[in-house]
């Protein structure tokens, strides 16, 4: 193929074309059953964190109100990027079509940017930080005089379930009243797809009853939704519930890596010194764990 401008630009369209088609194929939303997306038109946004979480109040005299703490968290996009370069002689020679592969992957990865992000979050929970700078997951952090509890260390198990269940279900926020945590989600390593299926999944359990296997039905069955999580190493786990307004996690999504940009030009320096054409995508985006009462976390040694 003859190196002008009418054909680089058939030659980026049909890449471009491309590129689109496989973001569309490839976009998985499953983190967006648990990540609320935030946009906004600067590198880092910062969310005022509600006082108090506890709903209504009977209105006896005057009106209290929910003011917002001077903490704020603070989300700051990260930078990606993802590029192909095509050879000119490959272009020239017309072999351009062999790059086709190399831009559904480019597109592949720029779709699932926000899964990537997101597990990458999860994997580093044991050390993430609050608002506060005390750790996200722990045993005594406060909300008022009442304790949020979001850490364990069990294996899951029909009891290790039950005892995280139960202690978010009984979280209570600063005024004292129930906050109505209801998890709803499980996420789990590949590692636990066997025995997530057995705790809540199964219809029934085997019981011993006076030594002796006995069959009952499994109060846990399809409690909450199990998702498996790459991101997720070892026998980790986390229970959360993501029904209300403010999910467990925020995503900040500053730039969506949704096109192709170029470099293709014969007076560009790659072009010229390197008889490179370069094609590309990049985004900005960052996620953090948003409220502790609304997930919580197995770190099993």
């Amino acid at each position: 193929m003859d190196i002008n401008r009418a054909n680089m630009q058939a030659l980026f369209t049909g890449y471009n074309r491309i590129f689109m088609d496989a973001f569309q194929s490839y976009v998985d939303t499953t983190y967006a059953q648990f990540v609320g997306e935030v946009n906004a038109g600067t590198n880092q946004i910062d969310m005022p964190m509600l006082e108090q979480l506890t709903g209504m109040r009977e209105w006896q005299d005057v009106r209290q109100i929910k003011n917002l703490k001077s903490e704020k968290l603070t989300i700051k996009a990260r930078y990606f990027e993802d590029t192909v370069g095509v050879k000119r002689e490959d272009v020239e020679d017309d072999q351009y079509g062999l790059y086709n592969s190399l831009f559904q992957t480019m597109a592949m990865n720029a779709a699932n940017l926000p899964n990537d992000i997101t597990n990458e979050l999860l994997a580093a929970a044991g050390s993430a930080k609050w608002l506060d700078g005390a750790a996200f997951f722990g045993t005594s952090r406060k909300y008022g005089k009442e304790t949020i509890s979001n850490r364990g260390t069990a294996a899951l198990s029909y009891e290790s379930f039950n005892t995280a269940y139960d202690t978010m279900r009984t979280y209570k926020g600063h005024g004292g009243k129930p906050l109505g945590v209801k998890p709803n989600l499980l996420l789990h390593g590949p590692s636990l797809r066997t025995v997530v299926a057995d705790v809540i999944k199964a219809p029934f359990r085997a019981v011993k009853v006076d030594d002796a296997a006995v069959t009952m039905p499994n109060p846990n069955a399809n409690l909450v939704t199990p998702i498996e999580v790459d991101g997720i190493t070892n026998s980790d786990w986390f229970l959360l519930d993501a029904r209300k307004p403010f999910k467990p996690i925020i995503m900040f999504m500053r730039k969506r890596p949704n096109r192709l940009i170029r470099l293709d030009r014969e007076e560009d320096e790659n072009v010229f010194m390197n008889r490179q054409f370069i094609y590309g995508t990049d985004g900005r985006a960052e996620v953090a764990f948003a409220m502790p009462h609304l997930i919580y976390y197995a770190d099993v040694a």
